[in-house]
C-alpha cells in the first residue's frame, strides 16, 4: 500500500497539528491529486 505524508489536525478543539503517514486515497474521474513539494508558514 502507497502511503503519503500528511499535515493532521489532532482535534476539533486544539490547534494541535502532527505530521504523520496515511494510505493515498482513492480518487474518482471528477477528482484530482495534487501532490505538493513545499509549504511555508509565516508569522
Amino acid at each position: 500500500m502507497r502511503k503519503m505524508k500528511a499535515i493532521v489536525k489532532q482535534n476539533k478543539e486544539s490547534n494541535d497539528f502532527v505530521l504523520t503517514e496515511i494510505p493515498i486515497p482513492d480518487i474518482d474521474e471528477s477528482e484530482i491529486l495534487v501532490q505538493v513539494k513545499a509549504i511555508g508558514v509565516g508569522i
